[in-house]
């Protein structure tokens, strides 16, 4: 059986050791509250909760959640330690050793990373991880739900989940204006590399991977208030009709609802899109150029 106050006990000193402030709490099904590791914050918003008889967490601010098993991974705790099944954490260590080995000069290329340790760091912080043949980016709905894996094998066509309609997007971007006050735009891209070339610089980006722009807006637009939504899609028809689909809705929605201004970034025309400029420019002239 899976030792849970053991647990407890570890992720309360995981998180004190890496500066998050854990605190106990009695008498409510909160058993802790602590700041969230994945993103800034100044009020504490991560809660691990009791339910069931199980321990989940959640944080408030990003919008982050998942079960027990999931926070000990992201803690970089083995499951196996407390009774839990080890096939997880040791398939998403393997995850990132394949990604590494594999594809390892592919990703460095793609995202302009000199190093070995840069790379592991930065598949870890966006759940980028490989299996056999295919590189797997992690999916989640504007609220953080995990939706899937999209998967993709170089020189091939990206393969979304099974069953998946709704709009989804990569990576940590909503909720970036609650972590961070300075920040107030987003930049919306078409794919899987373009959000990450701006991760990369270190600007806020979703990618709408061919779901519906202006759903997938809409979706953003509930989730996060952004003042300033910055579109920036890729040199060739599709990319112009995206645009064009994106200001439509948005002042429309000006009218009624969001005060969100749409902006379009004009790329160059010896380029096809974000990621293609990341790798011409290298990150500090990318960064230059987009802001």
């Amino acid at each position: 059986m899976p030792d849970v106050e053991k647990a407890l006990l570890d992720i309360e000193r995981a998180l004190e050791e890496k500066g998050l402030s854990p605190q106990r709490f009695s008498g409510s099904i909160d058993v802790l509250r602590a700041y969230c590791r994945f993103n800034k914050e100044r009020t504490p918003s991560f809660y691990i909760y009791r339910k069931n008889g199980s321990l989940y967490y959640k944080c408030f601010s990003c919008g982050r959640h998942g079960n027990l098993i999931q926070l000990l991974m992201e803690l970089d705790l083995d499951p196996a330690q407390y009774g839990f099944s080890p096939h997880s954490f040791q398939r998403r260590r393997r995850g990132i050793e394949t990604l590494t080995n594999k594809f390892g000069d592919y990703m460095k290329e793609r995202l302009v990373i000199e190093d070995d340790s840069t790379l592991r760091d930065f598949v870890k912080r966006y759940e980028i991880s490989a299996e056999k043949e295919k590189i797997l980016f992690t999916l989640r709905s504007p609220d953080g739900t995990f939706r899937g894996f999209i998967s993709h094998k170089p020189g091939e066509k990206y393969i979304n989940p099974k069953g998946e309609r709704e709009p989804y997007l990569l990576y940590e971007s909503i909720s970036f204006a609650e972590q961070n006050k300075k920040v107030n735009h987003l930049y919306v891209v078409e794919g899987v590399f373009d959000a990450l070339a701006f991760h990369r610089v270190g600007l806020p980006a979703v990618a709408v991977l061919g779901a519906g722009v202006s759903r997938m807006l809409q979706k953003i637009l509930n989730v996060d208030t952004f003042s300033v939504l910055i579109l920036v899609f890729d040199n060739d028809e599709t990319g112009k009709l995206f645009t064009r689909e994106a200001i439509e809705y948005l002042l429309k929605r000006r009218l009624t609802e969001s005060p969100a201004v749409p902006f379009v970034l004009k790329l160059p025309e010896s380029v096809k899109d974000p990621n293609e400029l990341l790798q011409k420019l290298g990150p500090e002239g990318f960064w230059g150029y987009v802001t």
